[in-house]
């Protein structure tokens, strides 16, 4: 819900205001109302409502007065301002001023409604582009941006990414009551389009099926995309993750992979298998299959049963002695085309992982010529 702030020097007015508005039916929640204009200013700092709905006349601090007070905090609010004056002056100054709207008391009843949908339109299509510009930044600084240093100070981080036609407002807010049931700091964020973008406190392994179930329970035809475990320090890779596995993949598909069979680390696999003679390390495949390095280091002893180095050299050594098997390449040449640049080491690697020379791969190769240059002179001559 938006959070709203009100303020009128005068207690019967505003009250008045308070019960004019069906807030929470329209998604909006008073959370803070204020007699004292130079208090409400000190407490909207704090607060950090999204709507502001003042009087214009008041003592201390005129409305307008307290709308600039509030920018000059860098504190972003939407002032509406309310007046019993129908005073064009006052109207072009608040407008002017940055004012979104202006109300004339005794408010309309019937608009009241009609009132909210459109400041409710307005803060959605702004939080959109704010959001979209976050998620952006994140992606590009990591955890630099103050809105997200709450996540980023948590031992255990994890991102989500809910996007499909089926979105739906309501899904937002579950998913807040949610988080904030279980005490998990989060950053939810709504960028353009239907998508949910979170940011949040993993949570423990005996509750991880119940937060599954409640995405699971969200809705049909919803893609979810989660990222698997890191610090906060991984958010950038945690949230590339995340939406990448949202791009495309059914909600069940999802879960599944959540649970071990991770995409990106199959392509990952795909790639090394392919560019085994290329200088590669896990840090840089990591990042480049938006995994964290840790977890990615996880899965190559789940998937592979070795470590990333020893996969690396397995499938550098089988190739090594094939190439060396056909007698056709130096030892030099096989090392370069292996990823070795320095054919002692190579060689060195090389009897260590099958306990023999290349010098025996030779000698092998030429025994298997002979024996089968006997058995072609054998059939020839019977």
């Amino acid at each position: 819900m938006y959070k709203v702030v009100l303020v009128d020097d005068e207690i019967w007015s505003l009250e008045g205001l308070e019960a004019s508005f069906n807030w929470e039916k329209n998604g909006f929640q008073v959370v803070g109302k204020f007699t004292d204009s130079l208090e409400a200013a000190a407490r909207i700092a704090k607060l950090k409502p999204d709507l502001v709905f003042t009087d214009i006349r008041m003592p201390d601090m005129t409305g307008l007065e307290l709308m600039e007070a509030v920018r000059e905090g860098n504190r972003e609010a939407v002032f509406v301002m309310v007046s019993g004056y129908a005073e064009f002056e006052y109207a072009r100054q608040a407008v002017r001023q940055g004012a979104c709207d202006y109300l004339l008391k005794p408010i309309d009843l019937e608009e009241t409604d009609a009132i909210l949908e459109r400041l409710r339109q307005m803060l959605a299509y702004r939080k959109e582009a704010e959001d979209e510009i976050l998620i952006q930044r994140i992606l590009y600084e990591g955890a630099k941006e103050e809105r997200i240093f709450p996540i980023a100070e948590c031992p255990k981080v994890q991102a989500a990414v809910i996007a499909g036609d089926g979105v739906e407002p309501f899904m937002y807010r579950r998913i807040q009551e949610y988080l904030q049931k279980e005490n998990k700091k989060s950053v939810l964020l709504t960028p353009a389009g239907k998508k949910i973008v979170l940011l949040y406190e993993a949570f423990e392994p005996e509750k991880e099926d119940d937060w599954i179930c409640t995405l699971e329970g969200l809705g049909e035809n919803l893609y979810i995309g989660l990222s698997q475990t890191g610090t906060g320090g991984d958010v950038r890779l945690l949230l590339k993750e995340a939406l990448l596995a949202s791009s495309g993949r059914l909600i069940g598909k999802q879960l599944e992979m959540h649970k071990g069979y991770n995409e990106n680390f199959l392509h990952l696999l795909e790639y090394v298998k392919e560019n085994y003679s290329k200088k590669l390390n896990l840090k840089t495949l990591s990042e480049q299959f938006f995994l964290n390095v840790s977890y990615c280091s996880e899965l190559f002893k789940k998937v592979t049963g070795m470590n990333f180095s020893d996969y690396l050299t397995k499938l550098r050594m089988e190739k090594a002695a094939e190439l060396l098997s056909t007698g056709k390449y130096k030892v030099r040449e096989v090392a370069e085309m292996t990823g070795y640049s320095d054919a002692f080491y190579f060689s060195k690697v090389l009897k260590k992982y099958f306990g023999v020379t290349p010098a025996r791969f030779f000698q092998e190769q030429e025994k298997e010529e002979a024996e089968s240059g006997e058995e072609r002179s054998g059939e020839e001559n019977a």
